[in-house]
């Protein structure tokens, strides 16, 4: 059986991105995934999201 804190250990973890309705469609949310791959590397992440639109709002 594998070492889940070995697992995670060599993985980047992104939460929701959340853009305000005046900001969206400008490509901010794509400029934080790409800084965020610049400085922690483009593989081995895992992304989260909320399945409640109301925590979203």
């Amino acid at each position: 059986m594998a070492d889940v804190s070995l697992i995670k250990a060599n993985k980047s973890d992104m939460q929701t991105i959340w853009i305000m309705s005046e900001y969206r469609n400008k490509g901010y949310a794509s400029a934080a995934i790409k800084a965020a791959e610049d400085i922690h590397g483009a593989n081995n992440w895992i992304f989260g999201y909320s399945l409640n639109i109301e925590e979203m709002l």
